[in-house]
């Protein structure tokens, strides 16, 4: 049993707002797109990844996008993540989509399910929330879960720089493990996202949390064609990545109609490389 918590800690402590505190983050950045950017992904929007980074994102998508997202952290199968999304654009700028998340490892079990809400003011401004339940169960052990909220906002400050910002789980959800009760403090980023031309996305994000450092993410998005896109970024955002060093990220697009592939490899001085995919169907664009 102790290496099954072991594992659970290396696999679910490098998504953590607080480390020092168990603060494990059900819901972090996610989606291959996002890896490859080094994570910076407050300030992105029309996407449906946009969903887990910053809810407000999902406004201005198109149609129906359906995805699902896979990473084995340090090529460990024990430590394979998996996780689901959808979302669909509604009339006046709005949005809604769904967020779910099941993993299982030994006699330990966590489940997430949420939805998100966004909306478009004034045709620059972007507000989001997504809520959801989050349930955790070990063997022996029993099992707790609770309400988790997020929110965001973005605000298009030029037709080519976008201003994203987000509160992860403002509620400071509240779990009873096994050595007592652990509340997973609130934690913040603030993003840019700047497009210089239409093959060009640049991206920057600041991220904190109580009991962490300042971390910061960044990376660079080109597309030579419109079904190809190369991606580079580097994090140096705790828990994101595992260690204090930095870590660097690289990932390739391919789109075909309406499927997009999404590759993307990450990399931590302390426990090596990471590897990730994500699909997204698009539908009615």
């Amino acid at each position: 049993m102790k290496h099954v918590f072991f594992l659970i800690w290396l696999s679910l402590g490098l998504s953590v707002s607080s480390p020092a505190q168990g603060s494990l983050d059900p819901t972090p950045v996610v989606g291959a797109r996002a890896a490859g950017l080094g994570y910076a992904y407050t300030a992105m929007h029309g996407d449906l990844w946009a969903i887990f980074a910053n809810p407000a994102g999902i406004a201005g998508g198109e149609g129906w996008q359906l995805g699902t997202y896979y990473e084995q952290r340090f090529l460990l199968p024990e430590l394979s993540l998996a996780y689901a999304g959808a979302t669909v654009a509604l009339p006046g700028g709005q949005a809604a989509g769904i967020a779910l998340h099941v993993n299982q490892l030994g006699g330990w079990q966590q489940g997430y399910a949420g939805a998100a809400y966004a909306i478009t003011l004034f045709d620059k401004l972007r507000l989001g929330v997504r809520a959801g339940y989050l349930q955790q169960a070990v063997d022996g052990y029993g099992q707790a879960g609770g309400i988790r909220l997020d929110a965001g906002a973005q605000v298009s400050l030029s037709q080519d720089l976008t201003l994203g910002f987000r509160v992860h789980n403002a509620t400071q959800l509240r779990l009873d493990a096994i050595s007592g009760p652990v509340r997973w403090p609130a934690g913040y980023s603030v993003g840019l996202a700047y497009r210089p031309g239409e093959q060009v996305v640049i991206v920057a994000d600041l991220v904190k949390s109580p009991a962490t450092p300042l971390g910061y993410r960044f990376g660079v998005e080109y597309a030579p064609n419109p079904w190809l896109f190369v991606r580079l970024g580097m994090a140096a955002a705790p828990g994101q990545l595992a260690g204090e060093g930095m870590g660097p990220t690289a990932g390739l697009g391919i789109r075909w109609r309406q499927l997009q592939v999404d590759f993307a490899g990450s990399h931590t001085r302390l426990l090596g490389y990471t590897p990730h995919l994500s699909l997204t169907y698009q539908l009615g664009a």
